[in-house]
């Protein structure tokens, strides 16, 4: 291929990609707008009163077990879906877990997803929720419950440690990101006690119980 044409074809191919990854970066950037409504409308969900308790279908009911922080902190988007035929409408699916009496006095523990569909709202310039559902009710079983606490509480500081490595010290200080990394986890390890178990008590309890546990394995490491 010739200099003439390497520079035509570059020409060409460049301000196609670059137009491609604008595109790709004004959807992202839609999406986590579009995922920062629901989430907002979730929560405003989780505020039990006579109105909400009807569309729940639970009276003095709670809901947890949804990241809904680490979602909106980190932007995470793979479960808003642009809908297809529908303008810019999009679909937002939020799993969680709730607890609640049924209407017939039967106290319940559930898994549900919050099916949002969002279009847009152009006089507001952002998003409004169109309508919304749920699916998939199933019983919330104590051993989900654990074994979602339990990988919550063992992998949060390698992760961390692992962004550290490749973002932050780098391989040359693996024990002070090992060290910071476990500092780091501490939070958020609150945070996802009170997620799983989803009462400040919960959170109390299960931290007390992984200290033991790790107190405990340091002890037998020695």
């Amino acid at each position: 291929m010739s200099c003439r044409q390497k520079c035509l074809l570059a020409t060409i191919v460049l301000p196609t990609l670059f137009a491609l990854a604008c595109q790709v970066q004004r959807e992202v950037a839609q999406k986590r707008k579009v995922l920062q409504t629901a989430i907002a409308f979730y929560k405003a969900l989780g505020q039990a009163t006579p109105e909400t308790e009807q569309v729940m279908d639970l009276k003095g009911y709670r809901m947890f077990g949804y990241p809904a922080v680490v979602y909106s902190n980190f932007g995470l988007t793979w479960d808003v879906t642009k809908l297809s035929g529908t303008g810019d409408g999009y679909e937002v699916e939020i799993p969680f877990w709730c607890t609640g009496t049924s209407q017939d006095g039967q106290e319940k523990k559930l898994r549900r997803s919050l099916i949002v569909r969002l279009v847009e709202d152009k006089s507001a310039a952002g998003w409004a929720v169109s309508r919304f559902r749920f699916q998939g009710d199933e019983e919330l079983m104590i051993l989900r419950q654990f074994l979602t606490w339990f990988l919550w509480m063992l992998l949060s500081p390698f992760v961390l440690y692992a962004l550290l490595l490749v973002f932050a010290v780098g391989f040359m200080w693996k024990k002070l990101a090992l060290l910071v990394a476990f500092l780091m986890a501490v939070p958020l390890r609150i945070y996802a006690s009170y997620l799983c178990f989803g009462t400040l008590w919960g959170a109390i309890g299960g931290m007390a119980v992984w200290t033991v546990f790790e107190v405990v394995i340091a002890a037998k490491r020695r």
